[in-house]
């Protein structure tokens, strides 16, 4: 009983310490002029850049699979980000059903300067914590990363 009443009191200062973390992220990212925090791109649309960031080319279907999203939802994402100059289609030379989406370098310059503006927010919020806290800090960062991406799996079963 004693370990659940720790993990109900963890989630429950962990829930009040969220909005004080979240405010000051927006307000250190309202201080940058990066596309997301400026409103130029949604976050939806940052994820799908990163993805798109990791690869030379992917599918849309794989877009699709890695953000967890619908084929049709991903369809309408690529179409906005293509109208904004920040990915363009091509398609297989084999088979026209296949379409690949590739970064345009606007696109990758979005990327760069999003997670560039990330780092100089969480680079300010943990510095004044010791590197064995950061250690800490990301170890169980990783290791909750990896329960909720085993979560999600069982769920698609």
């Amino acid at each position: 009983m004693a370990k659940q009443s720790n993990l109900s009191s963890f989630a429950a200062e962990l829930a009040q310490a969220i909005p004080y973390l979240a405010r000051f992220s927006r307000a250190m990212l309202g201080q940058r002029s990066d596309p997301l925090s400026a409103g130029k791109i949604t976050l939806p649309q940052y994820i799908a850049l990163n993805v798109l960031g990791v690869k030379e080319s992917i599918k849309m279907k794989d877009i699709a699979r890695a953000m967890r999203i619908s084929l049709p939802a991903v369809t309408g994402l690529v179409n906005r980000l293509v109208r904004m100059k920040m990915v363009k289609r091509s398609y297989d030379a084999k088979d026209r059903r296949v379409i690949y989406v590739v970064l345009t370098s606007l696109g990758k310059k979005t990327v760069e300067s999003v997670t560039l503006g990330r780092r100089r927010v969480i680079e300010e919020l943990f510095s004044d914590l010791s590197d064995k806290e950061r250690e800490i800090y990301i170890t169980i960062i990783r290791k909750v990363k990896k329960i909720v991406y085993e979560k999600s799996e069982k769920a698609k079963q």
